[in-house]
């Protein structure tokens, strides 16, 4: 916006650049908002060919973070954002299901001894971080066992005696 003229009177207006008035908003510079003037897939075919792209690297078991052709995967998902309903949902969550589940064929047959030099351990390893899985952990409670504290305000702490936990 223009600076702010003296009491009364009212803001000098935007410089114009080239026929456009460039006004800065939410304090960025540059081009008016909303404009597709560096987008790198202008029509719905590039978008489509990118996201189809996309698509076949997940089914294929690979991460986000290695896809890198034609564009990243950020771009990928700025496209998603602004171009909804060019897209297909069911397609992306099919290709992330023939991910997972590429990932799960492997560790069966590995565990099947179908996959020569198998190495179990880098393969938890790698599910663990790509699938986000985590070891179970069992939390439970034994009602045979009992444990008596004997508290002594101002002394130590000592176990409970054999006649006490009775």
């Amino acid at each position: 916006m223009g600076k702010k003229g003296k009491a009364g009177t009212p803001p000098e207006k935007p410089k114009s650049r080239g026929g456009r008035n460039y006004v800065k908003t939410g304090g960025r510079a540059g081009a008016p908002d909303g404009n597709r003037f560096a987008a790198k897939f202008k029509t719905t075919e590039e978008r489509q060919a990118a996201f189809s792209t996309y698509c076949a690297h997940i089914a294929k078991g690979y991460s986000d973070a290695s896809f890198h052709n034609p564009c990243t995967v950020r771009t990928i998902m700025q496209m998603l954002k602004d171009f909804p309903e060019e897209f297909d949902d069911e397609a992306l969550a099919i290709a992330k299901a023939k991910g997972i589940f590429r990932w799960e064929q492997i560790g069966r047959l590995g565990a099947l001894g179908k996959v020569s030099n198998f190495n179990a351990a880098s393969w938890i390893f790698n599910v663990k971080n790509r699938l986000g899985w985590k070891d179970k952990t069992e939390v439970g409670f034994d009602k045979d066992t009992r444990t008596v504290f004997r508290l002594n305000m101002g002394k130590s702490l000592a176990p409970a005696t054999p006649d006490e936990r009775k």
